[in-house]
């Protein structure tokens, strides 16, 4: 992403973290953030502008916007826009990610005390908590793979730049711990940070917010409160990938789809999804309207809906500007039953479709081969199945 905003003409800055050791425990979120200002300073002189655009992701977006918020009227003066991607400023319902479901009040507890006696949280054990939320891709997977099946992993960049987890300090574990419990960021004046109560609705220059459909760690619905906190004009801008491939995929990749919302300027209690927009492409290919003026862009007119999830797109679109508002629906009920398949009692959950055809069924990762699948489809009457077994593995009908 630098090498393409570089190329761009963007000159771009990178805040490259120290890996805290035990010896930092006590550098909380107060710390980054003043480190943060002075790295802003200290682009500004070099480059010598007046402001700039700062971009945010993930963690990083939440210092970023408590920063921009400490601030007060000399955000003005330094900081021209904000970008946040895959942030999370509104952990507003537990049961939204998997990692959320995990945050007890009685597991951070517990999870502060152990980064406290440590004075880190290891990057390690970071890297491997992420893994387990997505088990299936990033742990069974590997399991049959190189275990049952003996085989070297592929080579995976993504996964190799994810490996590469820094420590976090146990100071800033504790705050971060504290906003997903206590939530205060949507709260005027519930956070200070660097003796600033911090209100992020006074914080009115415009922002682009990236988000992703499949994110596990940062759902995005939950990203998408976002537009209603900030106090300027929002771009809100839906990816099709995950968490990370969201933000480190080249332009060109054709599986990448992104949908736009636009929104109603009302005041923060009030704004929601005006409409969704769908465009191929990558957000890298829009890199230069980071800096255009957001506060010119037409106004959504058709009645207010709540974003859930894009159902239909629109193909062959020259620009996301040019499409429909595409129809969002709310998925369909989940029927629940019993089926005892070789003595063994399973609970099977199915979602009606609105085809004519038969239920489908799609087997795809660990169990996807016909052995295993056959005796549960025998147990279910009336289903067509379609099986994604490992290529050259397995008896499965091809």
């Amino acid at each position: 992403m630098i090498r393409f905003l570089l190329e761009n003409g963007i000159q771009t800055f990178a805040v490259s973290w120290r890996n805290p050791t035990a010896a930092h425990r006590d550098w909380g979120l107060d710390t980054y953030v003043a480190a943060l200002d002075e790295a802003v300073d200290a682009a500004r002189e070099i480059s010598d502008s007046e402001d700039i655009s700062m971009m945010g992701s993930c963690s990083g977006g939440i210092t970023s916007s408590a920063y921009f918020a400490t601030l007060g009227s000399a955000a003005e003066k330094k900081i021209k826009n904000l970008v946040l991607a895959v942030c999370l400023l509104d952990p507003n319902s537990a049961d939204e990610s998997t990692l959320g479901c995990l945050m007890t009040p009685e597991t951070m507890r517990l999870a502060k005390e152990t980064s406290r006696l440590r004075g880190i949280v290891d990057g390690h054990d970071l890297a491997r908590m992420f893994a387990w939320m997505r088990p299936n891709d990033l742990v069974w997977n590997y399991w049959v793979n190189n275990y049952l099946l003996g085989q070297d992993p592929p080579a995976f960049d993504v996964l190799a730049w994810n490996a590469d987890m820094p420590n976090m300090t146990a100071g800033l574990h504790a705050d971060f711990a504290s906003l997903f419990l206590e939530n205060p960021l949507p709260q005027p004046g519930k956070l200070t940070v660097l003796g600033t109560p911090i209100d992020l609705a006074k914080v009115d220059q415009d922002a682009y917010i990236v988000a992703a459909l499949t994110d596990h760690i940062t759902p995005w619905e939950a990203c998408h409160r976002t537009v209603g906190i900030l106090g300027g004009t929002s771009r809100f801008v839906l990816s099709s990938s995950g968490h990370i491939q969201a933000i480190v995929n080249p332009p060109g990749n054709k599986k990448l789809r992104m949908h736009l919302m636009r929104f109603w300027l009302r005041p923060r209690s009030g704004r929601e999804a005006g409409g969704l927009i769908g465009a191929t492409g990558c957000m890298r290919a829009r890199a230069k309207r980071w800096r255009l003026p957001l506060r010119s862009a037409a106004r959504v007119t058709r009645p207010l809906v709540q974003p859930r999830g894009p159902t239909s797109l629109t193909d062959n679109l020259e620009s996301a500007d040019q499409a429909e508002a595409a129809v969002i629906a709310t998925p369909g009920a989940i029927e629940a039953r019993q089926v005892t398949i070789n003595g063994q009692s399973l609970q099977v959950a199915i979602r009606r479709g609105g085809g004519s055809g038969p239920p489908l069924l799609l087997f795809n990762g660990i169990g996807a081969n016909w052995e295993l699948a056959k005796p549960f489809l025998e147990a279910l009457t009336s289903t067509t199945a379609i099986i994604f077994d490992v290529p050259g593995v397995g008896g499965s009908p091809r």
